[in-house]
């Protein structure tokens, strides 16, 4: 049980870790028209995603928390590009 629970805050580290990162990167990128910034930003995704993932594999969550994990590591990859797009629409808005 505690081999079990150490991976899952190992786990759990990961993906809060590798989800600012992706977010930092991809906005940084974004403001900076940096291409390679936004490329790397996926590579955090992916961690983010798999260490999700890695959670939910194991037999210690109930059916509810891994559906949980599992909507929550899914949306997540669609945030940044969503809040790029409303902060964005939200300025160009106010330009006019």
């Amino acid at each position: 049980m505690a081999e079990v629970l150490g991976e899952l805050i190992i786990y759990g580290f990961i993906l809060v870790f590798a989800a600012g990162f992706y977010t930092l990167l991809y906005g940084v990128g974004k403001v900076f028209n940096k291409k390679y910034l936004v490329n790397i930003s996926y590579i955090f995704a992916g961690a983010q995603f798999m260490s999700g993932i890695a959670m939910i594999i194991p037999d210690f969550f109930t059916i509810f928390w891994k559906v949980t994990i599992l909507i929550c590591i899914v949306a997540y990859l669609f945030v940044p590009q969503a809040m790029w797009y409303i902060v964005t629409k939200i300025h160009n808005y106010h330009e006019d």
